[in-house]
């Protein structure tokens, strides 16, 4: 047996269904214990979801004891349309330089009151030349409000926020995860069909490259409206990146697994589509190997901790 150091439970608050999923590292990152239930405010205005935080903290309550978990350190997952994140690159500094000139770079570049945002980054790559050090950054930022409601209601489940993750970090997290037979390719391409939103994540060069999250107003099964969009985020991806290419898409979320949606989109698209499967991961599954790890991916992915 290996040696475990604490348990940390991410949670994965989407808009059909809170996720959970309370991981252990040690020289290996197992999987302990999987767990979901439905939200009980799928489909609420955004005034409702303003009031929702009782309802929120009973269902996360219910599906901690009703999956028996036992961790109560908690890392949630933001995946709202306003959290933001940037690629940035900086020169050598220390960390305190390091955040300041993200927050300015986000408050610039998105022309926001920063002030009203909790921002945060991790370095992505370290590049050294015999004259200088340059840092390539992933900074994102969160709305300090949402971050401040989502703690209450973690508080409120009898539970113990530590951290706050975004998305577009708990994937990549999960793709540094991916084996080497099936990330062969430089570019990976997420396609997240939840509930409510269209997510699609493109990471280049082991990095994020851009993600796009959009309302879904489209059926379900219109598979027409899934490749619009997609096409629209290649098309720009290659619009910038002349040597590379996707050569499959894989898939996550809910309505991912809606039956024969990854063969209509590699239809339309030309690029292969799969379902996220849990074989695909260096991870130590247990009783959870076969889970949908479509489903969990960002519950997985903002557990596992690189702090």
């Amino acid at each position: 047996m290996f040696k475990l150091k604490n348990d940390v439970l991410g949670i994965d608050i989407g808009s059909g269904l809170i996720k959970m999923a309370q991981v252990a590292q040690g020289e290996k990152t197992q999987i302990i214990k999987l767990g979901c239930i439905e939200n009980p405010v799928s489909g609420a205005s955004v005034e409702e979801l303003n009031e929702a935080d009782a309802d929120l903290a009973e269902a996360l309550r219910n599906c901690y004891k009703n999956n028996g978990f036992s961790a109560k350190k908690v890392s949630l997952c933001l995946s709202e349309p306003s959290v933001i994140f940037r690629d940035i690159k900086l020169p050598g500094m220390n960390n305190e330089e390091i955040l300041g000139n993200v927050r300015y770079e986000m408050a610039d570049y998105f022309s926001i009151d920063i002030d009203k945002y909790a921002v945060t980054y991790r370095i992505l790559e370290k590049e050294e030349t015999y004259d200088r050090t340059v840092f390539r950054v992933l900074g994102a930022a969160v709305p300090s409000d949402l971050v401040a409601k989502y703690i209450r209601i973690i508080k409120k489940a009898g539970l113990r926020p530590a951290y706050i993750d975004v998305g577009i970090n708990a994937c990549y997290k999960m793709i540094k995860h991916l084996k080497n037979n099936i990330s062969f390719s430089r570019t990976v391409c997420i396609l997240d069909y939840g509930h409510r939103t269209l997510t699609i994540s493109l990471f280049d060069d082991g990095a994020p490259f851009i993600a796009r999250t959009v309302e879904r107003n489209w059926e379900v099964q219109s598979v027409d409206a899934v490749t619009a969009v997609l096409n629209q985020m290649l098309d720009y991806y290659y619009s910038r990146n002349h040597t590379s290419f996707v050569d499959k898409v894989w898939v996550a979320g809910g309505n991912g697994y809606t039956n024969g949606f990854c063969r209509s989109l590699s239809m339309q698209t030309g690029v292969a589509a799969h379902i996220l499967q849990p074989d695909m991961f260096s991870l130590e599954y247990g009783s959870n190997r076969d889970a949908p790890m479509g489903v969990y991916l960002k519950s997985i992915g903002t557990a596992i901790r690189e702090d």
